[in-house]
């Protein structure tokens, strides 16, 4: 009876502490009783600007994160239960724990199909690297830190309302492409480009030769003196390679 007694008062006292748990905040061992309870009290803390993601918004404390990305902003980016779709790790895409640094199971991190049986050898087309294209929010700021740097404008062209640079050092060339919404991390170069002639002969070859095009036809833009002529394709590394023809 006497035990029966003290365990009676240890589960009432356990549940009172979560009952007054807005109360008794500050108190760790609450916390860790009510925790222990399936998680009927969870601490606000973990809801809170930089304390890491709210799992469910209806988990969230009234006092904490309500799913407003004002009072939690990680809950956009809270991983739901499941498995990654696509092979990709993307925000809401992955089971706690998968996601990380960019690595999550399945993730595709080579793409032999882009690898065609017969590659085509561009030397015959290609003198070398055109430019490399840089993706960014701020245009001319990029341009003032490469003219900084040396580099100095070589061409600069409206393109249907978008703002469109070239810098150049040497015999670099630096695309400068205005993008909303960059990537914003290492290795974020949107493309490399390689300086060819007769586009016309060599897009049929890269086409027949099985690689996967990008372009399903080769595009006229209205940039340098004459224009230009282009078409891109991808890489097995997810990269994507521009041919360009800058016209005489």
């Amino acid at each position: 009876m006497k035990k029966l007694l003290i365990l009676a008062v240890t589960m009432f006292t356990a549940m009172s502490c979560c009952q007054q748990k807005a109360a008794d905040q500050e108190s760790a061992q609450c916390q860790k009783e009510c925790t222990q309870k399936a998680g009927e009290c969870k601490k606000a803390a973990n809801c809170e600007k930089g304390e890491g993601c709210c799992p469910d918004k209806a988990n969230c404390p009234k006092e904490g994160c309500t799913g407003d990305p004002a009072t939690c902003p990680q809950a956009a980016n809270c991983p739901k239960k499941g498995e990654c779709k696509k092979g990709e790790c993307q925000k809401g895409d992955c089971k706690m724990g998968d996601c990380k640094k960019g690595d999550c199971p399945g993730k595709v991190t080579f793409v032999p199909e882009n690898c065609p049986a017969n590659p085509v050898n561009v030397t015959a087309y290609s003198d070398g690297l055109q430019h490399i294209g840089l993706p960014t929010a701020e245009v001319q700021k990029t341009i003032d830190f490469y003219q900084g740097l040396g580099f100095t404008l070589a061409t600069r062209h409206d393109i249907n309302g978008r703002d469109f640079a070239f810098m150049k050092l040497g015999n670099l060339l630096i695309e400068v492409i205005p993008n909303d919404k960059p990537t914003m991390r290492a290795g974020a170069v949107d493309h490399i480009c390689l300086n060819v002639t007769k586009i016309e002969e060599l897009y049929k070859k890269i086409k027949d030769a099985g690689y996967k095009m990008i372009d399903q036809n080769i595009v006229d833009i209205a940039f340098w003196e004459k224009g230009a002529r282009y078409f891109f394709i991808e890489g097995p590394n997810k990269e994507r390679i521009e041919f360009c023809e800058i016209v005489k």
